[in-house]
């Protein structure tokens, strides 16, 4: 699979107009055979793999970390496998990575609510912690805020934006 055109592009496709081995954060979300949406955020620089689960967030750092610890070894050598296929000289040292369990992020919530959680995660995560809070309150409102950036993106060719020169 790590030879496969489509992962190549996923790492080092012409789609990327950055260096990717210059991101300090690469996020991938995992959406279970339950429908709901753990995150992972791997730290380049600091060598850390975060781990949010929204649905579980309060079980307490052991149950999280027997619940995912399987599944950050996997991805962890998957994508230093994907680093060592695709760039050349991006230097790397497993037996130095950690991974952090992020309890008590949110109150738990609800199967369908886990991608917003996620989006959540992903807009207000520092590297160290996740700034502001959400709640079942705000899950509408950063649902519709998601819904307009993703209507406004530049690739999205159906957007018509209204203050646009081009006719």
């Amino acid at each position: 699979y790590i030879n496969s055109k489509k992962m190549r592009q996923m790492f080092a496709g012409g789609q990327c107009d950055y260096a990717l081995d210059t991101c300090q954060l690469i996020w991938a979300i995992h959406e279970t055979t339950e429908g709901y949406c753990i995150m992972y955020a791997f730290d380049m620089d600091l060598e850390i793999l975060h781990v949010f689960d929204p649905k579980r967030t309060c079980a307490g750092i052991r149950i999280l970390e027997r619940l995912h610890h399987d599944t950050c070894e996997i991805l962890l050598d998957g994508l230093l496998r994907c680093v060592d296929a695709y760039f050349e000289g991006w230097e790397h040292d497993r037996s130095r990575w950690k991974f952090k369990y992020h309890d008590y992020v949110n109150t738990p919530c609800r199967t369908e609510d886990t991608q917003v959680y996620g989006f959540h995660y992903i807009l207000s995560f520092d590297g160290m912690h996740v700034h502001g809070n959400i709640d079942k309150d705000s899950v509408d409102h950063l649902r519709k805020k998601l819904m307009y950036l993703v209507l406004q993106m530049e690739s999205n060719l159906g957007y018509d934006d209204p203050v646009s020169d081009d006719e």
